[in-house]
């Protein structure tokens, strides 16, 4: 058997536990939706499944990658499974000589194609690719006939129940091995409504399929240009609702827990990325936090061999990083000004932690409902985690990099009023005043990008010597603009 899927493991991080999940899911008979953004190595994961169930040799698998244009995703899947089962020779001696006994069950369609298809391949000794070449034409053959009967008037699913469970049926039953189908991108799918029943039709009525399993790829929703990514993100739900078989999984950035997969990481980068060398393990996977688009972006030809020093792997990083939250260009763009206001105010403090939210509520809602946040929730801006959270370090921080790029004056006009409010509360060393004095301090970078008044750069900078960063508070002109702080709010104390 050829091998169809090439081993990438040596630069595939942090997939384990996915790889093994999808791959016990492949083992039965059923559905699986991996959902995942851009460049989190959803195409990777699929392809080491899919290879780690031909090597059990017990598996025969069928993979596509939509790209937009074919006629049929699940027809080119099939396609891709037929070329693999014929390219083992003792297998096609097998399909030829057994085809008689199996034609008669097949629906005229599927029938002819596949007797046709026989035709060529009976008695010649072809190489894989030669294989694959034959298949596909003959695939393609039944996809212009498809055109051809559509633009005819006729309407005819790109691939049907019937054909799909009929063509499904001879590779089980003359292989003898079990099936499963990979279609990536399939939110990308032209043919998504026709494919979408197939496959409610085939959860519902498993006992009629062999041993047959579904993976579907799908990116997710939350990025630019979504209604194709939303039909298939909703109808992968509606079908995990139908049938106990069927699941619906996202998959989060890459699980570095074992120390032993963080070391490979870090070696592998320290190996082909020369800029990384003058970085320590600890803070390359900071810089990566999970997500694999960043080593994907630093492992570019063009980066790899121009980035120079850690400014520049920083750089890259974070392009990447906000590359992986593009759904805020949408998100963010579309409120209403008193729910940005809110958005923007969160994203200017420190993430949000629930144990800080008492402490923060009032400062952050001013005269608002606490509705806000239940609008924001359920416009997916921010997480549902019982408390105001765009959710994790880098997508606060991507959200952060919006209102800063996109939205400078609101986000200066917040981030001005939010250090007047919080320098207010600070009225000694109480617990509540160290909450305030610790955001002002944590957010002092940011404001020094947003704000160019200096008397509240001395606040956030008296903030910031709290924490032993005291340089600023040496500078000849802090005690002057002190002073014309003290002025300006009665409530601002040293």
């Amino acid at each position: 058997m050829p091998v169809l899927f090439p081993d990438q493991r040596d630069h595939l991080f942090g997939r384990e536990p996915a790889v093994r999940l999808l791959s016990e899911r492949a083992r039965q008979p059923g559905l699986t939706a991996v959902v995942a953004r851009p460049l989190m190595g959803k195409t990777w994961t699929l392809l080491e499944v899919a290879r780690r169930q031909v090597e059990g040799g017990d598996c025969l698998v069928g993979y596509h990658e939509s790209k937009g244009s074919e006629s049929s995703h699940l027809l080119y899947a099939v396609s891709n499974l037929y070329a693999g089962w014929l390219s083992d020779s003792s297998m096609r001696e097998q399909a030829v000589s057994l085809w008689e006994r199996h034609k008669g069950g097949l629906v005229p369609r599927i029938g002819e194609l596949t007797g046709l298809l026989f035709e060529k391949l009976g008695g010649k000794l072809l190489a894989p690719e030669g294989v694959a070449s034959v298949v596909r034409a003959s695939f393609d053959g039944l996809a212009r006939a498809q055109k051809d009967l559509l633009t005819g008037g006729l309407q005819m699913d790109p691939l049907s129940y019937a054909e799909a469970l009929s063509i499904t049926d001879l590779v089980a039953k003359i292989s003898g091995r079990r099936v499963v189908l990979i279609l990536d991108a399939w939110e990308k799918s032209p043919s998504m409504r026709a494919e979408f029943l197939t496959l409610e039709a085939f959860l519902k009525h498993l006992g009629d399929w062999p041993h047959t399993h579904v993976l579907l790829g799908i990116r997710s929703p939350d990025v630019q240009a979504a209604p194709a990514s939303d039909d298939a993100f909703k109808n992968a739900g509606i079908l995990e609702q139908l049938s106990p078989s069927a699941l619906r999984y996202d998959l989060t950035p890459i699980d570095l827990s074992v120390a032993g997969e963080r070391d490979r990481l870090v070696a592998y980068l320290h190996a082909q990325v020369p800029a990384t060398g003058q970085l320590p393990g600890p803070e390359l996977l900071k810089m990566v936090d999970g997500f694999p688009g960043v080593v994907s972006r630093w492992m570019s030809d063009v980066n790899r061999d121009t980035m120079r020093t850690v400014d520049d792997l920083d750089r890259q990083a974070l392009t990447a990083q906000t590359l992986r939250y593009l759904e805020f260009d949408q998100l963010l763009d579309k409120l209403e000004d008193r729910h940005r206001t809110f958005a923007a105010r969160l994203a200017f403090l420190p993430r949000m932690e629930e144990q800080r939210w008492p402490t923060f509520r009032q400062t952050l809602l001013g005269d608002a409902s606490e509705s806000i946040v239940d609008d924001l929730i359920a416009w997916h801006v921010l997480e549902n985690a019982g408390y105001p959270t765009y959710g994790h370090d880098t997508r606060h921080a991507a959200a952060r990099s919006w209102f800063r790029d996109n939205q400078i004056n609101l986000t200066r006009r917040v981030a001005e009023g939010l250090v007047e409010k919080m320098a207010s509360q600070v009225s000694g060393g109480d617990a509540t005043s160290i909450l305030f004095v610790g955001a002002l301090a944590a957010s002092a970078l940011f404001f020094e990008r947003v704000s160019t008044s200096p008397t509240l750069h001395c606040l956030v900078n008296a903030a910031r010597s709290c924490f032993e960063e005291t340089r600023a508070v040496f500078d000849p002109g802090f005690d002057d603009q002190l002073a014309n702080a003290a002025k300006q709010n009665g409530a601002f104390v040293p």
